[in-house]
């Protein structure tokens, strides 16, 4: 995740607009991606102009934590959500909706909601009840971690040795696996380079 823009690059962001800089041009001086400078000037720019001091100010207050839950704040789109999730419809179908009809809201924060004990971000406390597959605890979302190769450590041909390469010496083997249709049949072949 990109960490926030400091005030020296936000004075640095300011000299260079009101120099006339292009923002491709000011994130390759600030060494950082164009698409958090681009955000930074439409979020914080008042009045066609951009003060480094004010847009500070902003961003700190919109880092404020703990933060009054979206659908806590807004009651009319926490009934909306709500309505939705009558009908059965999941968080994702429901944020999709709503951002049709110009309302955001982000699935996970529907989440959040269904699935808070005390029922304070804006839905009952057994909101879980609605969503379509009915959890009352959700699972812990975790980064996939690379699932261990079927075949074992084996390396691909790209990686072979040189001297497997010019088949020079005996005990380097090749293989090869054929899986045939619904995973019903295998085949294997399995050759030593030095000798086919």
């Amino acid at each position: 995740m990109a960490s926030r823009l400091s005030f020296e690059e936000r004075a640095r962001v300011e000299a260079l607009r009101a120099a006339g800089v292009a923002v491709a041009t000011m994130a390759r001086r600030l060494g950082r991606d164009p698409s958090p400078i681009c955000r930074e000037l439409t979020r914080n720019s008042r009045g066609g102009g951009y003060d480094a001091a004010v847009a500070q100010r902003l961003a700190d207050r919109r880092a404020l934590r703990p933060k009054t839950p979206k659908l806590a704040e807004d009651r009319f789109l926490a009934a909306m959500v709500r309505e939705r999730q009558a009908m059965r419809w999941s968080p994702h179908a429901i944020s999709a909706d709503l951002h049709c009809a110009s309302r955001r809201v982000c699935a996970e924060t529907i989440y959040a909601a269904c699935y808070d004990r005390h029922g304070s971000r804006g839905l009952p406390q057994d909101a879980w009840r609605l969503l379509p597959r009915r959890c009352r605890r959700r699972k812990p979302r975790r980064r996939a971690a690379r699932k261990p190769c079927a075949l074992g450590d084996f390396k691909p041909v790209s990686r072979r040795s040189a001297v497997a390469g010019r088949r020079s010496e005996p005990g380097h083997w090749e293989g090869d696996l054929i899986i045939g249709a619904g995973n019903r049949s295998a085949a294997v072949t399995l050759v030593e380079r030095f000798s086919r």
